[in-house]
């Protein structure tokens, strides 16, 4: 739906988003009516949201699974699932205050998930796209963006910087997932049906099943196995792959399997629960030779004899690591002064039984970790059986995380009157992002450190924007009118996606075909190079190749360094190209230096000195005040130490990398993180 209606229009708008969005009873009690759900993948979640009234049909009586939705009807859903009723004023370009979806945006606005474009505009027709959505879902639960996860799909390469982060997050927790070829397709539509399911993941309302290992069992045989779920009056289901094999059936909380055959069966069990999406473990079950009873041949009693057949040979155990969070990845992560909770750890055993096991598990660094101190700490676990016999080894790293430095800005306010109008005049000392700012609604834009003019009457708060040097926001904050000061924190602004634009001209020389190539702008690099060409021209020269029997080349984008920062492929068929950068890697940094070991009364004394690092321009022990610049010697007391970590800071004094210092005698070359 439109969200810009004509006035004329805006009452059916109205009403048509409140029977989309908003489930009235009428429709909510059609849920069983609904005609276009059944046999869909999500057709139970979307029966549940209907009967719940967090979604309805539309009042044909479908619902239309497969349609895409808009930015402001994914705003719609959003505000409603979690309850956000709050507004923050709003201006945008295309955004009325007579729209349906202005009170939408604004809700979105003051919860912090609402999607920005650089030129002052929020799209609410949009269609929404697969990455926007896991950009939302994550700012709504406030995940920690993970780049490195993303990079399992196949085409994480088209993932791009400012949404990478947040689909590694979401795909992460679970509340997204790829497609069955690997891939994420970040710039897909996201239709009504997986708008649902998603949001259904985020708020949680799934069942549970914890993870059962697999089991064993003999021919004529019935073992019970307990299934724990959440909540814990899920309804059970269970289905064997073979019944030859084995059967299997619910009884209450327990599954009982019966051995029919020797060979193996997989066994599902599914858990279920009214409004909430099912659930699904399964097992491997191995089947066993039964015992064989023979008689002794001197009494009618028989006498259990086992049979010629060996028995069979012992198996290692098994041991199983679950994370806080419920994962097994093997990585922990922690924030400084956050609680370090270990891992849950059990075992299993073809001998042993799960007491015995279990008491027999070692955890040895668990009792190093420091949640107090930056680093890495390695845990692992192990497990012998009464045998010997060891299982693999588990290995779980915690990392320890620096607390996030609270980006800020400085600055004054001077409150005048002029005419019948107050005038506030704001200046923006300092700010650790932007070189510019500007008052939200005005255009005039100012430099750090100048001051820019406002009307104030009747207002007592003014929204700032701070720009880059290329004049795109990059942060926001709100300042209070009624003081003198300002030293608020900063909201960082994710930049849009990087391209970079050019022309080509394509020319005949002597017998070959000759591209000469123009990138006339690009969000990253002062130059650029053809992919396998040496020579390096600045951002707006013409680079030349020979491009006989070639449609298209890569090209190189490069910093003041000379070292690459992106790339982009464009098409030599065209006069033009406005292409997507893919961002390069930085190289490692380096940072190298001095350490000199020497006595003072009863201490042992480092005196440090850092003479150059990729990053910064001075640097200080960590947690440290004194601050030293590169070529001079700090002093710490090193008794009983065997390292130091050195923070380095930018001009601003801000900390820009870290580099871990062995407290030896001698020169050091250190990675900078």
């Amino acid at each position: 739906m439109n969200c810009n209606m004509k006035k004329s229009r805006r009452i059916m708008a109205l009403l048509l988003v409140t029977v989309m969005l908003f489930t009235t009873s009428i429709f909510a009690a059609q849920a069983a009516t609904v005609s276009d759900i059944g046999g869909h993948w999500a057709n139970k979640v979307i029966s549940a949201w209907i009967a719940g009234g967090r979604i309805s049909g539309y009042p044909d009586g479908s619902f239309k699974p497969d349609n895409d939705i808009t930015r402001a009807e994914f705003y719609a859903l959003v505000n409603k699932s979690f309850k956000f009723t709050e507004t923050e004023s709003v201006s945008y370009k295309d955004l009325k205050e007579t729209d349906w979806c202005y009170s939408v945006i604004a809700k979105a606005k003051k919860a912090g998930y609402l999607l920005e474009n650089s030129d002052g505009t929020v799209a609410p027709n949009a269609k929404i796209t697969r990455e926007e959505v896991a950009v939302v879902v994550a700012k709504v639960k406030s995940l920690q963006k993970d780049m490195a996860a993303a990079n399992k799909f196949a085409d994480a390469s088209k993932l791009r910087a400012w949404s990478k982060g947040s689909v590694g997050a979401v795909t992460k927790a679970g509340y997204m997932n790829g497609y069955p070829d690997g891939k994420f397709e970040p710039t897909k539509k996201i239709t009504r049906a997986e708008s649902v399911v998603v949001l259904n993941k985020a708020l949680d309302l799934i069942v549970k099943i914890d993870a059962i290992g697999d089991q064993k069992t003999r021919v004529g045989d019935t073992a019970k196995v307990a299934v724990k779920t959440t909540p814990a009056d899920a309804t059970l289901t269970v289905k064997s792959s073979d019944e030859k094999i084995a059967t299997a059936a619910v009884k209450g909380t327990d599954i009982e399997l019966k051995g029919v055959a020797t060979g193996e069966a997989t066994i599902t069990v599914t858990a279920t629960k009214d409004g909430l999406s099912d659930a699904t473990a399964t097992f491997k079950l191995v089947v066993e030779n039964a015992i064989v009873y023979v008689s002794s041949g001197s009494s009618s009693t028989p006498t259990p004899t086992p049979t010629p057949t060996p028995p069979p040979a012992n198996t290692k155990p098994v041991l199983r690591v679950v994370e806080p969070d419920g994962t097994n990845d093997g990585i922990i992560t922690l924030t400084v002064g956050a609680t370090f909770v270990a891992p849950t750890v059990t075992a299993t055993d073809d001998r042993d039984s799960e007491t015995v096991i279990n008491g027999r598990i070692e955890r040895i660094g668990e009792n190093l970790v420091n949640p107090s101190q930056v680093g890495e700490y390695l845990i692992t676990y192990k497990v012998t059986d009464t045998e010997g016999l060891a299982a693999d080894d588990v290995i779980v790293k915690v990392v320890v995380n620096a607390a996030p430095i609270t980006t800020k800005a400085k600055g004054t306010i001077q409150l005048t009157t002029i005419g019948v109008n107050q005038i506030a005049r704001i200046t923006v000392e300092s700010a650790a992002v932007g070189v510019s700012f500007r008052i939200v609604g005005e255009d005039k834009i100012v430099a750090i450190g100048q001051m820019a003019q406002m009307v104030a009457t009747g207002k007592t708060t003014a929204e700032i924007e701070l720009l880059n040097a290329a004049g795109t926001v990059v942060g926001r904050f709100t300042i209070d009118l009624t003081k003198e000061t300002f030293d608020v924190a900063i909201t960082v602004v994710e930049l849009p996606a990087r391209s970079a634009t050019g022309t080509i001209q394509m020319t005949t020389i002597g017998v070959n075909q000759v591209a000469r190539i123009t990138v006339s702008a690009a969000d990253v690099g002062v130059s650029f190079r053809v992919v396998g060409e040496d020579k390096i021209v600045t951002i707006g020269q013409i680079a030349q190749m020979v491009a006989t029997g070639k449609t298209e080349t890569g090209i190189e984008l490069l910093n003041a360094a000379g070292e690459v920062v992106g790339k982009f492929t464009i098409d030599l068929t065209k006069d033009s190209f406005q292409a997507a950068i893919e961002e390069v890697a930085a190289v490692e940094k380096k940072a190298t230096g001095s350490v000199l070991l020497t006595t003072i009364g009863v201490n042992q004394v480092a005196r440090i000195t850092v003479n150059t690092a990729d990053v910064g321009t001075s640097f200080r022990e960590a947690g440290k005040e004194k601050v030293f610049t590169f070529g001079q010697t700090a002093q710490i007391v090193a008794t009983g130490k065997t390292k130091a970590d050195i923070e380095l800071l930018d001009a601003a004094g801000a900390v820009v990398g870290t580099i871990e210092v062995a407290l030896t005698l001698g020169d050091f070359s250190v990675t900078v993180k």
